[in-house]
Order: structure tokens, then C-alpha cells, then sequence
């Protein structure tokens, strides 16, 4: 998975996860609101964006501001929305 973020100032900044499926995550480049380097981000409001991508309102968990648009990219054969409908179907996947 790659993730990246749209500031609000226009720049496109790279987020690397602390842990695996940590809560937020930590952006290259200054935050728009408090100019900190690197900062910690959050996504809120996900939904898919494009075939193979999600995509979600971010925030600075430092300060709260809304700091721009984050992008998760996936590995998918057949799309996010078919991906979700089998993972909460019926059907078992080994």
C-alpha cells in the first residue's frame, strides 16, 4: 500500500505507518497549519476514490487543522468495491 497526502498548500507528501495498522501516520514535509516536520496525520471520512484507491480528509493530530486530502493506493485485481463486498459477504477466503 502507498499512501500519500494533498496538502492544502499544494504540495504532495509522503506518509510512512509507525507500526502496522497504526491509527495515524507520519508525513514528510511541513504541516500548513503549524509548520512542524514531520508530522503526525490522520484520515477521517474514507471512502474509494478510484479503482485501486481510497481516499480521506486529513488532519494534524497535533493541532486538529485540516491539513489536506490523504490517498491510500491498493494491490487489487478487481477493484476496492468488489474486494469490500466479498470481505463482508457469506463466502470464506483461505
Amino acid at each position: 500500500m502507498k499512501l500519500s497526502l494533498a496538502t492544502t498548500d499544494g504540495h504532495v507528501c509522503s506518509i510512512k505507518l509507525p507500526y502496522p495498522n497504526a491509527s495515524h501516520g507520519i508525513a514528510s514535509g511541513a504541516c500548513p497549519s503549524c509548520k512542524q516536520e514531520p508530522f503526525t496525520v490522520q484520515g477521517r471520512e474514507m471512502g474509494i476514490e478510484s479503482h485501486d484507491t481510497y481516499a480521506s480528509q486529513g488532519y494534524c493530530a497535533a493541532g486538529g487543522a485540516h491539513v489536506g486530502v490523504i490517498r491510500a493506493k491498493r494491490d487489487t485485481l478487481f477493484g476496492l468495491e468488489e474486494d469490500e463486498r466479498i470481505a463482508r459477504g457469506p463466502w470464506r477466503i483461505y
